[in-house]
């Protein structure tokens, strides 16, 4: 089912590549998330390498005020009457051959959460992805004049001691 969802567009030659998340939604606060990922797209110009089609893990349409339902519903573009693009919330994947990296950015799914996850457990599959990391942040009532605390979890036990010794408490 995860092969439906995932359009791969290219298919580069790279050696036990890391992939990086960041979603929009719950966990981007601030725009960490998203941002530090686009951030590195354009840094290391990673080109365009798959895309998770969005049909089946959105509610595209919420009952509400214009604002809200803006949101979330999918982005048309219309010229001379007519329909030219039709986009909802994109889920894409980038790589940087030089960098050996996958980048992903996209919206949390609505629905559907482990097929979500199975196109990206296949693609890192296909790719021979070594580790996986997530970025994510959260709005909190703390100063701008105090440390950002920095957090983590992981899942292999042996993952923790090069985490502690970069003084990153476990969440």
């Amino acid at each position: 089912m995860a092969q439906d969802r995932l359009k791969i567009h290219e298919r580069p030659n790279m050696q036990a590549p890391r992939m990086i998340l960041g979603f929009s939604g719950w966990m981007d606060g601030g725009g960490v998330s998203t941002g530090t990922i686009d951030y590195l797209r354009r840094k290391l110009d990673a080109r365009l390498l798959a895309e998770i089609d969005c049909e089946d893990f959105y509610i595209l349409n919420f009952p509400g005020s214009m604002e809200i339902s803006a949101m979330i519903r999918p982005h048309t573009k219309i010229e001379d009457g007519l329909i030219t693009t039709f986009r909802g919330p994109d889920n894409r994947f980038f790589y940087s051959g030089a960098h050996n990296l996958i980048l992903f950015v996209g919206r949390e799914p609505n629905l559907k959460w482990s097929e979500f996850g199975d196109c990206i457990f296949s693609l890192a599959s296909q790719f021979n992805v070594s580790m996986i990391y997530f970025i994510g942040s959260v709005a909190g009532l703390v100063p701008h004049t105090r440390q950002p605390r920095l957090s983590a979890s992981v899942s292999d036990e042996s993952l923790k001691p090069t985490l502690e010794a970069a003084g990153v408490r476990f969440s």
